[in-house]
């Protein structure tokens, strides 16, 4: 039986390899038949055609999420009775709970709706992500911040008997129950694209203003404009890169941990309702589901 460790070396080798994300695929290379067949089976590759038809026949391995995962197991050739997606890996599973709960332990499977990656210690997690803020194809992020739910161990493999599944460190951000109300101490997510800036000019504030309209639903309200202090140049997938000078269509990210001040609850457009709290000179708000939980107290 393959083992949890196999399952992470196997996924730590794919960061290495030109990878992309196509919905249906288990490490495949990208070809014009396979695209062909996959946007003919699946409606989500046929409505990404124009943006996937681009890496066709230039070497790439398609995965997707789920795709990773059984792309190990299938080293031999295709599984029928192992076909399963995300909801049945974690239906399947003996060993699961609440992301609070996560034992540290290399190779378990994360999940949240729609999405499945694979722990591999040291807070990390590799995942095939379909996204402009965390990249397409197979990626390695931070396991705080993601917006993981879940977990559960792989019922497939094994796991080693000998490791102690203490719960994950608290400094990894997973030990809050992830339940947002004022006085919550959170962090934003991740990375995200400057749609619009104001200079310190304009905005009459010493190092400008930023907005984002991931963070605010579209909405570049005055009060969903950022004040840049706190915030620090990155690439899309949160790693600091540049000259940290904050530049339109680029990214950034903030380590700062901050107060929630006020809960605004969800609506249909929001559904996960917003959140206000001050972020360098400035009260702000913002989506809840764009931040994460780092402590209880």
């Amino acid at each position: 039986m393959k083992s949890n460790k196999g399952l992470v070396e196997y996924c730590n080798k794919q960061l290495n390899e030109d990878t992309i994300y196509v919905l249906g695929t288990c490490g495949w290379p990208l070809t014009t038949a396979l695209l062909d067949s996959k946007c003919k089976q699946l409606s989500w590759n046929a409505e990404h055609r124009a943006f996937l038809q681009q890496y066709v026949d230039q070497g790439k391995k398609a995965f997707d999420c789920c795709g990773l995962i059984k792309a190990y197991l299938w080293d031999e050739g295709y599984d029928a009775s192992s076909d399963e997606d995300e909801a049945m890996m974690y239906a399947r599973a003996t060993e699961k709970g609440h992301i609070s709960t996560m034992p540290d332990i290399a190779g378990v499977l994360v999940f949240m709706e729609g999405h499945v990656g694979v722990y591999v210690g040291n807070g990390e997690v590799i995942e095939c992500t379909p996204s402009d803020a965390y990249g397409w194809g197979v990626q390695k992020h931070a396991l705080a911040g993601r917006g993981w739910t879940t977990w559960a161990k792989y019922a497939r493999i094994s796991y080693d008997g000998n490791v102690e599944p203490k719960p994950i460190e608290p400094s990894h951000g997973i030990g809050a129950d992830q339940v947002i109300q004022v006085g919550s101490k959170v962090k934003l997510s991740g990375a995200f694209k400057i749609e619009e800036l104001l200079t310190p000019e304009q905005s009459g504030t010493p190092n400008g203003l930023v907005c984002c309209y991931e963070l605010s639903n579209g909405k570049p309200e005055a009060y969903n404009w950022l004040d840049a202090t706190p915030l620090y140049e990155c690439d899309a997938n949160g790693n600091r890169c540049g000259d940290n000078v904050l530049k339109t269509s680029e990214y950034f990210a903030c380590d700062e941990v901050l107060t929630v001040t006020e809960i605004t609850y969800p609506t249909a457009g929001e559904p996960n309702g917003t959140c206000s709290f001050v972020l360098g000179n400035r009260e702000v708000n913002c989506l809840c589901d764009r931040i994460y939980e780092v402590s209880n107290n």
